[in-house]
């Protein structure tokens, strides 16, 4: 009888295990390919998190906006160098923002009613402000207040617009379309159009210098703050990253080339970094899983192969009788073991090939790291993918090849 014709012999007379063989290896398949995808996702989400994540680096002129030096024009940021930097191909995007002390003239801060704390400070008592992207300031974005009466300021708007707090609204009973009449620090006059005024309030919060509260801010554009500080220098500027993973290589480039190094440079990568960490420690989880996976099936299946050729070994002895060589046991053994645990494996994954679509749409939509991804299987991933079973079976049958090649075909009839 020939190698093949004995080989489905063997397996028609033991359909019941190559049965069981091949319901566990789909099982077995379907947990190894899970931890291949979900390998793929975890690497592609780690070489892509930096670009789904908002990232920034924020050069300040000083640590602290309250103090009077970021009044003097040495402390703050040079606009060419500004320039030249907001240009490099790594920024998607920047804000910025700049400073300048005003006295009122038909207007006031908001009085305290304290003698030290409402006299007139030399470097003013209200507070222009210009940021390129208005509610991107820390009072709209992270505070929540928002424009009531009229509207923000453009981006890019030009000539003397204002918007004020609903504080300093009420305090100078100003409106939408009133003018306001400002004297800046140098003593140059200074008329704004109020278009805008926010919600936000005098809390009972002190503030010194008066003019660093919120509630004596002034918004305005950019031409009124350079105006003011006879400059066009800003106090900050916030750097919004393409990819928050050339962070590290961009803050040493800023220090070492721009010459910002005397300022205070913040790295704010923060959710970048929470998240590059639980992306490291689910990898590790996955590569634990997985060969554990591998150890348990080859010991399932390992006791299974072995309860099987216990009660076979006179079979195996009569091949051995008859002038069968010893290879061709083997390998008809190997392939009795082999041949249910590819057909589970090729099952498995045909049936993932025919759910790549939506199980990808599935990934993307539960996961905004992962908005671009392909769940594409490359042949690097086949091949480890049937290679976990071949190791399974290779650690199975070295019992089997053990005994068949040590013992005499003597030996196995009687056992």
């Amino acid at each position: 009888m020939g190698f093949w014709r004995l080989l489905k012999a063997r397996i028609n007379k033991n359909f019941y295990q190559a049965k069981i063989l091949f319901i566990f290896s789909f099982f077995f398949s379907a947990v190894i390919l899970g931890n291949i995808v979900t390998y793929t996702v975890l690497f592609y989400a780690k070489e892509n998190v930096g670009k789904n994540v908002e990232g920034s680096i924020l050069i300040k002129s000083c640590e602290d906006h309250d103090e009077k030096k970021f009044m003097k024009k040495g402390q703050r940021i040079p606009f060419e160098r500004l320039k030249d930097l907001c240009e490099d191909d790594r920024i998607k995007d920047y804000d910025v923002t700049c400073l300048a002390g005003a006295h009122g003239k038909n207007v006031s801060h908001m009085s305290l009613y304290d003698e030290e704390m409402d006299k007139e400070d030399e470097n003013g008592n209200l507070l222009l402000v210009y940021q390129k992207n208005m509610l991107n300031h820390y009072m709209f974005k992270d505070w929540g207040y928002k424009i009531i009466e009229g509207r923000a300021l453009k981006a890019n708007e030009v000539g003397g617009k204002a918007v004020v707090t609903q504080t300093f609204s009420e305090e100078n009973s100003v409106t939408v379309g009133d003018t306001i009449e400002l004297e800046s620090v140098s003593g140059q006059a200074i008329k704004l159009q109020v278009v805008g005024i926010s919600n936000y309030q005098y809390q009972g919060n002190i503030v010194i210098p008066v003019r660093s509260a919120e509630y004596n801010y002034i918004f305005t554009t950019q031409e009124v703050v350079e105006q003011a500080n006879e400059s066009s220098d800003v106090f900050s500027v916030n750097l919004k990253l393409k990819d928050c993973g050339e962070a590290e290589t961009l803050l040493k480039d800023i220090k070492n080339e721009y010459g910002f190094s005397d300022f205070l440079i913040d790295q704010q990568t923060t959710e970048y970094k929470t998240a590059l960490v639980a992306i490291v420690n689910n990898e590790t989880t996955v590569f634990v899983l997985l060969a554990t996976v591998i150890i348990m099936g080859a010991v399932i299946i390992g006791l299974f192969s072995v309860y099987s050729l216990t009660g076979r070994l006179k079979e195996i002895g009569i091949l051995r009788c008859i002038g069968m060589k010893r290879r061709s046991i083997i390998a008809q053994y190997v392939a009795e073991l082999l041949i249910p645990v590819l057909i589970g494996n090729m099952l498995c994954l045909c049936i993932f090939l025919a759910l790549k679509v939506p199980l990808t749409n599935y990934v993307t939509h539960r996961m905004n790291l992962v908005s671009d991804l392909n769940l594409s299987l490359q042949m690097s991933h086949v091949l480890g993918y049937f290679s976990c079973s071949l190791i399974v079976i290779l650690f199975a049958v070295i019992y089997m090849i053990l005994k068949i090649v040590k013992c005499k075909p003597k030996e196995l009839l009687i056992e």
